[in-house]
């Protein structure tokens, strides 16, 4: 009795925390309950990446000049790190050191109206810049002047010459030029052959054009690499646009970053440096955001986190559901799995990939692993280097399914890598004990009842409402640790073995 008092003083005081927590971001600070739909703003960070090499360090990062009116905040993460913001013919942002250990990286971060990143045009200031002829000889000089003269012929405006030499380089077949250009171009440039091209056939015809940066908006945070695009200079206005898609006149979902053809990122004192770019929609307001950074107890768990690292943070506070939802199909409904909480790892992979390629790749793993578990039990070997075999050929399995994944079209290579490997190498083992120790059905049965609550687990977690709670109110896992606690002390009849126990009844009567 003093046990389960104690018990339900634990489950109070659990509850009245985490939902005091809550209530009082939602009421006094604002945070929404379930995510906006209709909020027109947008974070974009991006994040640089360097290794010192001992000298003093000054990075410099190009900056959306653009958005110098539009901008709602910006937020520098530098610790250990002098920053400045320097204003010239464009932004840069620009972090100095003396000597930093390690692999750096730093953070910048725009809270941006999604109005101001459709813009494509934008209005030229001064004359127009001086073009220099790019000094090609040989055959390579004779198809560039050829196929100027073809798009000249071919094209009204600067527009429309440089996007249609955009598309020719892209569909080689058309003019035998082409080719000798593309082969050029990709040996002295490698993968930024075209826009090196375009660039060149733009100067030969006097056409003013440069390198600008872009980023897609994607409402996931996953990191992505910068969008390289060409601003040419049409009249009074810059238009900006994506050389892999000539015929459009700007993809959708695809910002401006930086243009005027400087470089994207400078590092000194740094090597292997790269820049990778990260976005996401506002869900909490501006004076919120403000508010929550600036409150002297640590409000926000998730907005003090940078974009690229959001979703491991999404998958630590979903695990928690998911462990909930075992403990209920395990003590109430009474279905047994095949390890208590491996549905709960399984169920974090079927975020990632498609349910039912999911469920084929994990049941031809198993299938594959098991019959080679049974041709490793004859040679009588010990449980860890049986099961490290195991290890090896579930790897070898990933690669198959990475490789006939790649050949079909499926971009199943990173996501393959998130499917538990050592669990799956034990559920195998363990799969095929119970399979000698007790019988076919039993393991069948535990394996099924362990895919159908990893099933119901995913289903639960993918929600967008849960989502969107567990991550801007962490404070939930509190209430759910108090019914996991009460849940705990349940040690009646269980839903499955009700049923046996009636089908008994009736038999006796």
């Amino acid at each position: 009795m003093k046990g389960g008092r104690l018990l339900f003083a634990y489950v109070f005081l659990l509850v009245l925390a985490g939902g005091g927590l809550v209530a009082w971001k939602v009421i006094w600070l604002g945070y929404p309950i379930i995510p906006s739909e209709t909020r027109d703003e947008w974070l974009l960070e991006a994040k640089v990446s360097f290794q010192p090499t001992g000298e003093p360090i000054t990075v410099s990062l190009a900056l959306p000049k653009y958005l110098e009116e539009r901008v709602l905040s910006s937020e520098a993460a530098s610790v250990g790190y002098g920053f400045l913001r320097e204003q010239g013919e464009e932004w840069r942002a620009v972090w100095t050191a003396r000597e930093r250990p390690g692999t750096q990286r730093l953070y910048f971060r725009l809270r941006v109206p999604e109005k101001a990143l459709a813009v494509r045009k934008f209005s030229s200031r001064g004359d127009k810049p001086a073009v220099v002829e790019p000094a090609l000889t040989g055959m390579t000089a004779e198809a560039a002047k050829s196929l100027v003269e073809h798009l000249v012929a071919h094209s009204a405006d600067e527009g429309s010459f440089v996007r249609h030499a955009c598309a020719l380089l892209l569909r080689e077949e058309d003019r035998p030029e082409t080719g000798v250009l593309r082969r050029y171009y990709e040996k002295r440039s490698a993968e930024l052959w075209l826009e090196a091209a375009v660039l060149d056939l733009a100067a030969l015809n006097g056409v003013s054009a440069r390198v600008a940066y872009g980023l897609r908006l994607e409402e996931e945070p996953g990191v992505q690499a910068p969008v390289r695009l060409i601003e040419y200079r049409d009249d009074s206005e810059w238009v900006v646009f994506d050389p892999s898609m000539p015929e459009e006149v700007f993809p959708e979902g695809v910002a401006v970053w930086s243009r005027g053809g400087g470089s994207l990122l400078v590092v000194e004192g740094g090597e292997n440096s790269s820049v990778t770019f990260a976005t996401t929609r506002v869900q909490v307001a501006a004076d919120v955001a403000a508010l929550s950074a600036n409150h002297p107890i640590f409000v926000s768990l998730f907005d003090s986190l940078p974009l690229s690292e959001r979703s491991v943070f999404r998958y630590i506070v979903l695990i928690p559901i998911g462990v909930l939802i075992v403990v209920i199909f395990r003590n109430f409904i009474g279905i047994v799995t095949l390890g208590t909480f491996m549905p709960v790892l399984l169920a974090l992979a079927f975020l990632e990939i498609p349910i039912i390629l999911a469920l084929v790749m994990f049941g031809t793993m198993l299938a594959v692993a098991l019959v080679f578990r049974f041709m490793l039990s004859r040679l009588h070997l010990l449980v860890v280097p049986r099961v490290a075999a195991c290890v090896v050929v579930v790897s070898l399995l990933m690669l198959v399914f990475s490789a006939v994944g790649h050949r079909v079209g499926f971009a199943t290579s990173l996501q393959i890598t998130l499917f538990p490997l050592i669990i799956l190498a034990w559920t195998v083992e363990r799969m095929s004990l119970l399979w000698d120790e007790e019988g076919a059905w039993v393991a069948i049965k535990q394996i099924m009842g362990s895919v159908v609550v990893a099933w119901v687990a995913f289903v639960v977690m993918r929600l967008n409402v849960v989502q969107h709670i567990l991550t801007f109110f962490p404070e939930v896992l509190l209430i759910v640790l108090a019914v996991i606690m009460l849940l705990g002390r349940y040690a009646g009849y269980r839903l499955f073995e009700l049923m046996r126990f009636r089908r008994v009844e009736e038999d006796l009567a």
